[in-house]
């Protein structure tokens, strides 16, 4: 199968640094304060983004150094080798927090022939388009995360964090899901400053998902833009059933 897929990293309208990042099949984009990429991509695909938590003086250096393992790892192909590749990137950045006070979040998706997965640790997200809305895969790591009563719609509350890369010992989410959907997913740059309903609203009046990536880039910055703004959305494209 293959994927139409754009992501979109921007500072924001308040933060001096970009902490956030993002990794799509060995293309790395961090430490920029603002990138743009669009690609159609053939399974298997590997996509995530990366957020410097909250505290932590550079959390860029975490971004920087998810992005970097992962361009020296294979694309993982179940929930093991996941497994692998994310405490291979916490490790690292368990080791540079030894010099570097940083800490990020992760959140992505791994789209295959056989097996498709989510997976996340902290609070960046994950959320799958079906028949218009949007159904959030991954799991906050914050206590109501956690117990299931997310608080996201409530943007004056910020809930610390239970898990992050960065900590001695982390138990990522992973789930298995369907490649056939439309995936978004985003930092809390564009959660805490723009509703599902409004994302939900541009996905329905707009196709063209470089078009949707900017607008809600757009929206999250006109709002305040109060921290770094990453966006990853993936569209599976239809085959054209007169080929071949």
């Amino acid at each position: 199968m293959k994927y139409e897929i754009c992501a979109i990293t921007d500072v924001g309208c308040v933060r001096k640094n970009n902490e956030d990042g993002f990794y799509i099949n060995n293309m790395g984009c961090y430490k920029t304060s603002e990138c743009f990429i669009y690609e159609k991509i053939e399974e298997p695909l590997i996509a995530f983004v990366a957020d410097g938590v909250g505290g932590s003086k550079s959390g860029e250096e975490a971004t920087e150094r998810c992005i970097q393992t992962s361009q020296k790892a294979d694309i993982p192909y179940d929930d093991n080798e996941i497994i692998e590749l994310i405490d291979k990137m916490n490790k690292d950045v368990v080791a540079l927090r030894k010099t570097v006070d940083c800490a990020c979040t992760i959140a992505g998706v791994i789209l295959g022939e056989d097996s498709s997965y989510i997976y996340n640790l902290g609070d960046s997200r994950i959320y799958a388009l079906e028949q218009g809305y949007l159904n959030q895969l991954s799991t906050d790591d914050t206590v109501s995360g956690l117990s299931g009563n997310n608080l996201s719609e409530n943007n004056d509350i910020k809930e610390p964090l239970m898990q992050y890369i960065g900590k001695e010992t982390v138990l990522p989410h992973i789930k298995q899901v369907s490649n056939q959907t439309h995936f978004l997913v985003c930092t809390d740059g564009l959660t805490d400053m723009v509703s599902l309903d409004e994302i939900e609203k541009v996905f329905a009046q707009q196709e063209n998902i470089k078009t949707i990536a900017c607008l809600l880039l757009d929206k999250a910055k006109e709002k305040g833009g109060l921290d770094n703004i990453t966006i990853i959305i993936i569209k599976p494209v239809k085959e054209d059933s007169n080929n071949g």
